[in-house]
């Protein structure tokens, strides 16, 4: 259900999550008029949900810290992933996320970024498509209750190349909670295609599944769903 007065704002805050942009960049963005950003962005203004930079574009204001740090000490998940993210960064020179599913779309829960200079450029808190990317397949194959198991079932492992942006490729992997390897997410390492290739994912895959098992056993999820990437 979609309520047109609650829904335009909230185009306008995701719009803003992406980066600081000016109102005709937001227009483009929302595909909504830019009258109605402009009045938009007076009324997020004037409660502290979005606040114009000395270079007149605009950027998400301080209220919104409030509502995103409430979720996060809701949603263990991306806390636990964080550290993992980091280190999992470190060791492939790649961007690392966790991705969390979010009705038709999937949230970037939790980002380390790659300390190399040329990187992919998706951001913490940015929503994404949930029928492409590898991150997304991962999500969607096992949502539809695929049995999780190695060698057999749906695989673990998920590549894609140049289907959120013309430059990019990932690599993802489910994360599994409980008895039931009920999904919780999905780890996506993302980088640009062109260094992404057949050695670099599999050189990366035994890193990715090592992070997706310890967050996975954090979870109570079974640890023997990746014995086969896992020494």
């Amino acid at each position: 259900m979609k309520i047109p007065m609650l829904e335009r704002p909230l185009r306008v805050l995701d719009a803003l999550a992406r980066g600081p942009a000016g109102p005709s960049e937001l227009a483009r963005q929302t595909q909504l008029p830019k009258a109605t950003v402009l009045r938009i962005l007076s009324f997020l203004q004037q409660r502290n949900y979005a606040e114009r930079t000395a270079n007149a574009t605009w950027r998400p204001g301080p209220a919104t810290l409030a509502p995103a740090e409430a979720w996060r000490a809701l949603a263990p998940l991306p806390l636990l992933a964080q550290p993992l993210l980091l280190e999992l960064a470190a060791a492939t020179t790649e961007s690392a996320a966790l991705h969390l599913r979010l009705a038709d779309t999937r949230l970037i829960a939790a980002r380390a970024d790659s300390p190399r200079r040329v990187r992919d450029m998706f951001a913490l808190g940015e929503h994404l498509p949930l029928n492409r990317g590898a991150g997304g397949l991962a999500l969607t194959t096992y949502a539809a209750g695929a049995e999780p198991a190695h060698g057999l079932g749906a695989p673990l492992v998920f590549h894609s190349a140049r289907t959120l942006s013309p430059d990019t490729a990932c690599l993802a992997m489910p994360v599994f909670a409980g008895r039931e390897a009920a999904l919780a997410g999905a780890l996506v390492l993302s980088a640009p295609a062109f260094r992404l290739t057949e050695a670099a994912r599999r050189a990366h895959t035994p890193r990715l599944a090592a992070t997706a098992l310890l967050l996975t056993q954090a979870l109570r999820g079974p640890a023997r769903l990746f014995k086969d990437f896992v020494a």
